[in-house]
């Protein structure tokens, strides 16, 4: 199944290529470096107190708000998102957990050039994202690893269209015990100036293990100026699996707390049953 997968996939990369390489100038130069007469493209740089992201995967479902023991298969689902952004997706259902991975991937990778590999000790990863160091821990990033690697994801906006994985590829060296990723050179499209945020590592340590909380922060992250949405809307947004919209107002006043004591943010639902951030 998974071969098929890879190869529809290669395909629709290829086939889209080209209008790609059209749009460049949209896309500008600034993390272009050369390096003897090549053009080599990096992730954007960014302080160690944050981790980049493309603002289409926060506005979105993509990494949802799942309760626990509630993943699920999911095959060609389309994903709830903001107006103008297009998401399709096919695999295991991804959550606040998976993204910190997957944040922690693009941190790393950013030091290298895209379509390089990046080594990492299990311990060092683990550490670095606040986890503990356990058998059950290990098996967790792998697990992850995993999921981020085989799912596959589709993405259209207004300005480009993108087949392709989280994780390109990953393996381990079972004679070091270091992890190697690699990430899909093609993600780069996702990371211009407009169109990425740096989430505060600090911030977001603060409301681990509140999915909720998590993702309404980084939400309003990718936002410079947050706009307010209907309390509905963010609940078809995040994904809740809470269907009872009083039920989910009452966690998403307690998230709004949340988010408030660790950003600082003034957050509240007026009258009319819509959410205003004031950062």
């Amino acid at each position: 199944m998974y071969k098929n997968l890879y190869n529809r996939i290669n395909k629709l990369i290829n086939e889209n290529n080209s209008s790609l390489k059209k749009k460049k100038n949209y896309y500008g130069t600034s993390y272009f470096l050369k390096n003897n007469g090549k053009l080599i493209k990096k992730m954007p740089v960014i302080s160690d107190n944050k981790r980049s992201i493309p603002n289409i995967m926060l506005r979105s479902s993509l990494f949802g708000v799942i309760k626990k023991g509630n993943r699920k298969y999911e095959k060609n689902v389309l994903k709830t998102t903001l107006n103008g952004i297009f998401i399709r997706f096919t695999g295991e259902s991804l959550d606040q957990t998976d993204l910190d991975v997957w944040l922690e991937c693009l941190h790393r990778l950013k030091k290298v050039p895209l379509g390089e590999k990046v080594k990492f000790k299990t311990y060092n990863f683990l550490k670095s994202i606040n986890r503990k160091t356990g058998r059950s821990d290990y098996e967790w990033l792998k697990s992850c690893l995993i999921r981020l690697s085989v799912c596959c994801i589709e993405i259209r906006d207004e300005h480009f269209f993108y087949v392709g994985h989280l994780l390109h590829e990953w393996y381990r060296n079972e004679k070091t015990k270091e992890y190697i990723i690699i990430l899909n050179k093609k993600i780069i499209y996702f990371f211009t100036d407009a169109m990425w945020t740096g989430i505060s590592l600090k911030e977001r340590m603060k409301l681990k293990g509140k999915s909720l909380s998590q993702w309404i922060h980084c939400f309003y992250c990718s936002h410079k100026n947050p706009l307010s949405y209907k309390v509905q809307t963010l609940q078809k947004l995040c994904g809740s699996s809470i269907i009872v919209l009083w039920k989910f107002r009452q966690n998403l006043k307690k998230s709004l707390e949340e988010v408030s004591f660790a950003t600082g943010w003034k957050c509240l639902i007026d009258i009319n049953d819509h959410v205003h951030i004031k950062k």
